[in-house]
Formats: C-alpha cells, sequence, structure tokens
C-alpha cells in the first residue's frame, strides 16, 4: 500500500467525546467528589451499625443486682516454692536442686512440700565429660556447713551444657554405697 498527500488514509480519525469532570473520578474535581461520597456512605454505613448495638431497646432498663453477702476470707494458700537449679525427683518423694555456685556444683535437699530438708546421705559423686578437655572430670560433693545441701571443691569450666553422672552415697570409706544415682543433661 503506498502512502503520500495524494492517497487518501483508509483509516479515519475517531474522535471520542471529552468525558464531563462530574462523571470522571480522574479528573482532579471529580475525584475530590468521588472521594466525599465513598466517605459519607462508608461514614453512614458505620454509624448505623453502631446505633444497632447501642440504640434504644425495648426492654425495661435493669435492676441493680442485691447486694453481695460476705463471705468469710479463706486462706489464701501459700505459693509453691521454687527450687533453684535443675530439679530432679527423688524416689522418697522428695527433690534435689542440682545448681553451679561459684562455680563448683550444689545439690540441695528438698522434701515433698518442696522445702529445705538435711542431707540424708554422706557425700556424693559427680562425673562429667566436659567440651574443652579429652578427659572426664571428677569431683566428690560433701556436706556444706549448714547440712542441708552438698558441695563440691572443683572448679567446672564452661561451656555448661553436658552430661552428669551423679551418685549419691550412704555410709563412710570402704563401706559407702550408692543409694541413689542419677545422668542429668546439664545446662546452665
Amino acid at each position: 500500500m503506498r502512502s503520500g498527500p495524494g492517497v487518501k488514509s483508509a483509516l479515519k480519525t475517531v474522535r471520542m467525546p471529552k468525558p464531563s469532570p462530574r462523571a470522571c473520578p480522574a479528573s482532579p474535581g471529580g475525584y475530590v467528589r468521588f472521594m466525599k461520597k465513598c466517605i459519607a456512605l462508608i461514614c453512614g454505613l458505620a454509624g448505623a451499625t453502631w446505633s444497632m448495638g447501642h440504640g434504644a431497646t425495648d426492654q425495661p432498663p435493669a435492676t441493680p443486682p442485691p447486694a453481695a453477702v460476705k463471705k468469710p476470707e479463706a486462706k489464701k494458700p501459700e505459693p509453691e516454692p521454687v527450687i533453684d537449679g535443675i530439679v530432679l525427683s527423688r524416689a522418697n518423694g522428695g527433690f534435689l536442686g542440682i545448681t553451679l555456685d561459684n562455680g563448683t556444683f550444689k545439690i540441695a535437699f528438698y522434701d515433698k512440700k518442696k522445702k529445705p530438708v538435711a542431707a540424708d546421705v554422706t557425700r556424693a559423686l559427680a562425673r562429667w565429660n566436659p567440651k574443652s578437655t579429652v578427659n572426664a572430670e571428677r569431683t566428690v560433693l560433701s556436706p556444706l556447713a549448714d547440712g542441708k545441701a552438698l558441695g563440691g571443691g572443683k572448679f567446672v569450666r564452661p561451656p555448661y551444657a553436658f552430661k552428669l553422672f551423679l551418685s549419691l552415697m550412704q555410709g563412710d570409706g570402704d563401706d559407702a554405697q550408692v543409694a541413689e544415682s542419677y545422668v542429668v543433661d546439664f545446662h546452665d
């Protein structure tokens, strides 16, 4: 097909009528009017919804409840005591609390109500494999001055993430017997 000044174009230019600013939200004035109508509609719906739940009802006003009869105050139960460290349940119903006190192991003894009691064993043996050394570390925990706990004399180096093998001993010297033994995933 040839083109040029002497050739009439087969395509005609179609003119679209220009929309009025009132009908077109894209024009500056039309957009503002459109938004005002939307906001008015949303506010009207919100107000109608709110008035449905908070409007006047056909029910008579509620009467105040009768005065409550005071009951004698019941004794508040004491809060359950908290055991420090890793807690182990014992066969006799008591508990053990294993902690690190100034870098050494400390084993505290508790009864069924989680109250501190005197240690019922003469000593404890602890063994663990720390990450910082190749060989296992061992220590003997002997009774502390208060008699309610056993404490070790060997410093425990960090990191504090290892299996602790614990044996509670009853008796002295060569006659000592293992009363209880535990394996603990120790972490601090």
